[in-house]
C-alpha cells in the first residue's frame, strides 16, 4: 500500500512541476516592472514563498517518480540537481526580499538572471527525460536540413535480404519508436531495448518474449492493446508503429525472435519487406562538377530570371524565366556559360522558338525542361535525343503535332511528357502501344462538375 501512495505521489510530479515554473515565471514579470507596483516588495515576497514551497514538492515527487518508474539515476541525475540549484536560488531571493543580512551581499540582479538560467535547462532537462534528446533540438535540425534522417527506411536495396534480421530490421524498429524510454540511460519499467541482450534480460515484470507461446508475448499484447489503454506500447502521444513494422515483429516473434538468422531465411514476403527498402533513386544526376558562374547568375538574376540551386551545398541550378520572358542575344549568352550547371529549366511562355533546341542540347545535364505556352512546332526536337539525363519534358500548349510524340517516344531516357493543348486532343492522333502511352500525358482528366441550387 505504501509503494502504492509513493507512485501516485511521484506520478504527480509532472502536474506539480507546473506550479513553481508559473510563481518564478511571474515573480521573475513582477520583479522587471515593479515601479508599476505598489505593494511589489510584499507581492513577490508572497510568490517567492510559495515558489519555495512549490520547488520542494516538485523536488520530492520527481525523485519518488524517478525510484518508482524504473528510470535509471544517469538519465534525471543532472535534471535534479538543476531543480534544487532552483530551489536555492528561489528561496535566497526570498530571504533577500525580507532582507536577511546573509542573502543581501548578491544582488537582486544574480538572483532573477539565475532564476531564469536554471528554470530554463531544468525545464529542457525534464523534456529530454519524457520526449527524447531531440525534442527541443528537433524543429532547429529540420530547418537546417531540410529534414530529418528517417529511420523507418531501412535497408538497402541491393542488400535487402543480406543482413541478420535483429540488427537489421528489428532494432533500428526499436531505435525508431522505443528506445526514447527503453534505454541503457532511461529505462521504464527496468526495460531496456537498445541490444539483444538488453532484450532477454526483459523487465521488472519478467521476459518480453514468450518463447513457448509467442502471441501471449508482453511485447506482442502490448503493440495490439488500443491506443487509449494505458498499457498500450508506445504511449498514445509517441509516435506509433506501422502496419508493416507491427507485421514484422509479429513475424519474428512467431520465429522464435532469432537474432543472427539472415532475412532471406526468415520467409518475409517481397511485399512486406518492401516497406523497409531505402529509396536510393536519384531524380537529378549524381556528378561532381565545378561551381557556376556566378556572373552570369547575377546577370540574369538582374533580368529577372530566376536561378537557385536544387540543393544546399549543390553546384546543380534551376532556372526559371516567368518573370522575364524576351531573351535578348546577349542573355542567350550568358546563359549558355550555366549550361552544365542547369539541371532544371522553365523557359515557359517565353520568346524562344524552336531555334532553342540546338542551344538545349549542349545543356548535357538537363533533367527537366519546360517549354509550356511558347511557339514550338517540334522541328529539331530531335536534337534533344543526346541529353541522357533527360527524364521529364513540358510542352503544354505549344503547336507540336503527332511527328514530335514519336520523336519524344525515341529518346530512350525520357520518362514523361506532359502535351496537353486545349483545342487539340494529340492522342488521338498516334498510334502507340500502350506501355508507350504512359510516357505521355495528354491532360485527359476526369472532374466532378460541381452541383448548384439552381
Amino acid at each position: 500500500m505504501w509503494d502504492s501512495i509513493l507512485t501516485l505521489i511521484g506520478r504527480f510530479h509532472p502536474i506539480i512541476i507546473h506550479l513553481p515554473i508559473g510563481f518564478i515565471i511571474i515573480g521573475l514579470l513582477i520583479e522587471l516592472n515593479r515601479e508599476k507596483f505598489k505593494e511589489a516588495k510584499n507581492i513577490l515576497k508572497f510568490i517567492f514563498s510559495w515558489g519555495v514551497i512549490s520547488c520542494i514538492l516538485s523536488i520530492i515527487s520527481g525523485y519518488l517518480q524517478y525510484l518508482q518508474e524504473g528510470l535509471l539515476w544517469q538519465s534525471v541525475e543532472t535534471h535534479f540537481y538543476a531543480g534544487i540549484i532552483t530551489l536555492l536560488l528561489t528561496f535566497g531571493f526570498y530571504q533577500h526580499l525580507k532582507g536577511k543580512k546573509f542573502f543581501n551581499y548578491l544582488p537582486r540582479r544574480f538572483y532573477t538572471i539565475g532564476l531564469v538560467v536554471t528554470i530554463t535547462i531544468t525545464g529542457h532537462l525534464g523534456g529530454q527525460i519524457t520526449h527524447g534528446d531531440q525534442y527541443l533540438t528537433e524543429p532547429f535540425q529540420i530547418m537546417m536540413d531540410g529534414e530529418l534522417s528517417n529511420e523507418e527506411t531501412l535497408l538497402s536495396s541491393s542488400n535487402a535480404s543480406e543482413g541478420p534480421i535483429f540488427n537489421s530490421l528489428i532494432q533500428p524498429i526499436f531505435n525508431s519508436k522505443c528506445i526514447s524510454c527503453h534505454n541503457s540511460e532511461k529505462s521504464k519499467g527496468e526495460l531496456a531495448l537498445h541490444n539483444f541482450e538488453s532484450l532477454q534480460r526483459g523487465g521488472k515484470n519478467g521476459m518480453i518474449i514468450n518463447y513457448e507461446n509467442p502471441e501471449l508475448s508482453e511485447i506482442f499484447v502490448r503493440i495490439h492493446l488500443p491506443k487509449n489503454e494505458k498499457k498500450h506500447m508506445p504511449p498514445k502521444s509517441k509516435k506509433q508503429l506501422t502496419k508493416a513494422e507491427i507485421s514484422i515483429l509479429s513475424h519474428w516473434i512467431n520465429a522464435g525472435a532469432p537474432e543472427n538468422i539472415l532475412i532471406k531465411d526468415m520467409k518475409i514476403s517481397n511485399e512486406l519487406l518492401s516497406n523497409f527498402i531505402k529509396k536510393e533513386e536519384r531524380f537529378f544526376p549524381e556528378i561532381d562538377i565545378s561551381s557556376p558562374n556566378n556572373k552570369s547568375i547575377s546577370f540574369l538574376r538582374g533580368k529577372g530570371v530566376h536561378i537557385a540551386p536544387i540543393s544546399k551545398s549543390s553546384n546543380l541550378l534551376y532556372l526559371s524565366s516567368y518573370n522575364y520572358h524576351d531573351f535578348m542575344e546577349e542573355d542567350i549568352s550568358e546563359l549558355k556559360k550555366l549550361r552544365n550547371n542547369i539541371v532544371d529549366i522553365d523557359l515557359s511562355n517565353s520568346s524562344f522558338n524552336d531555334e532553342v533546341f540546338e542551344m538545349l542540347s549542349a545543356f548535357t545535364n538537363l533533367t527537366r525542361l519546360k517549354l509550356n505556352y511558347t511557339s514550338i512546332t517540334g522541328k529539331g526536337l530531335d536534337q534533344l535525343s543526346s541529353l541522357k539525363n533527360l527524364k521529364i519534358i513540358h510542352l503544354v500548349n505549344t503547336d507540336i503535332n503527332s511527328s514530335s510524340i514519336k520523336i519524344i517516344n525515341s529518346f530512350p531516357y525520357i520518362e514523361k511528357a506532359y502535351l496537353f493543348q486545349n483545342n487539340r486532343n494529340l492522342s488521338k492522333e498516334i498510334n502507340l502501344s500502350d506501355e508507350d502511352l504512359k510516357k505521355f500525358d495528354f491532360g485527359e482528366y476526369i472532374t466532378q462538375g460541381l452541383t448548384t441550387d439552381e
